[in-house]
């Protein structure tokens, strides 16, 4: 039911429509780029090693998430996810960070890093059950960096 693959161009409309439609303050968590058609047309177009992928759910896309850095030649590759409302709490989240852990892995990576706000609670604590340790404070925006080793010894929450 659950499939998260390469984002392409048709999933986007549906993504943009879904997190426009979102609550007020829904997202205020998830603001890496503007969130538009346009925006995300271009980031596909010009990503070289970046990976950016739609998560679907049961044939209809219900989210994203990505691996950000590569391009700018970071080691540790930068995670993110937004699921839209109507999908939220069915394990999507926890699915794209399992997927993102295996990717990195196959890639030869060291580590993951993700950002989070301090007060998004739900995501911090799927994190750190998934093994994510607090390595400080983004000096920009405050919000908590988190890293996760992917030595042989790193958890790995089943899916």
């Amino acid at each position: 039911m659950i499939m998260i693959e390469p984002l392409q161009p048709p999933h986007l409309s549906a993504l943009v429509a879904a997190h426009a439609a979102a609550p007020p303050g829904y997202s205020a968590y998830f603001q890496p780029f503007p969130f538009d058609e346009a925006t995300l047309r271009r980031i596909l177009e010009r990503r070289r090693e970046d990976l950016y992928y739609g998560v679907i759910w049961a044939g209809q896309p219900a989210g994203l998430s990505m691996l950000r850095g590569f391009d700018q030649g970071y080691r540790v590759p930068s995670y993110g996810v937004w699921i839209a409302p109507a999908f939220s709490r069915r394990g999507l989240g926890r699915a794209t960070l399992q997927h993102a852990v295996e990717t990195c892995r196959a890639r030869g990576c060291a580590q993951l890093m993700l950002k989070v706000h301090p007060l998004n609670t739900r995501a911090r604590q799927m994190y750190e059950r998934f093994g994510f340790v607090q390595a400080g404070v983004d000096p920009h925006n405050q919000n908590l960096i988190y890293r996760l080793t992917l030595g042989p010894a790193a958890h790995t929450d089943q899916v």
